[in-house]
């Protein structure tokens, strides 16, 4: 009986095990979708406003706790004398997610002032819509994976029984 009780115990921690990694994944997805917007929204308020040159600025972003990875990966490239738009398409080809790759690397940084932050304008708005959809997508995926992941748990612990 201990036994089918442990078998049980397992099969139960198992299930939550499952559902708390596939939540961490979701969340750690959405932050990086959601620190790349903003990093976005920083370039083109620091370029509009203050009029500050890409390597200070590559160099304050690459301090970004979740995101600042690539752009450091940007600056080094820039600094070996690797041209910027570049250094972008191969810092962004490395993303895991291919929805945000795909966002980042049609931004241009080439041509005029107004080119380039317009660029950085639509794809902010591009990573704020895909963030709004995973959501929801993730608060479904949320419902449906608990009640699977639980009720496959429940029926195996029946058996066991």
């Amino acid at each position: 009986m201990t036994g089918k009780l442990l078998g049980a115990a397992l099969i139960g921690a198992a299930a939550v095990w499952g559902f708390a990694a596939r939540q961490r994944q979701l969340r750690q997805r959405r932050e990086l979708v959601s620190s790349l917007q903003q990093a976005l929204g920083h370039m083109a308020s620091a370029i509009r406003c203050q009029r500050q040159p890409m390597t200070p600025l590559l160099t304050e972003l690459a301090r970004r706790q979740v995101c600042g990875g690539y752009f450091a990966a940007i600056l080094r490239e820039v600094k070996s004398h690797t041209p910027l738009q570049t250094a972008w398409k191969q810092a962004f080809a490395e993303l895991p997610d291919g929805e945000t790759a795909e966002i980042l690397l049609a931004v241009e940084l080439t041509g005029d002032e107004t080119h380039l932050l317009a660029g950085l304008e639509y794809a902010q708005l591009r990573l704020r819509q895909l963030g709004e959809q995973r959501e929801q997508g993730d608060r479904r995926d949320r419902r449906l994976t608990g009640a699977a992941l639980f009720s496959a748990a429940g029926l195996l612990v029946i058996l066991l029984i």
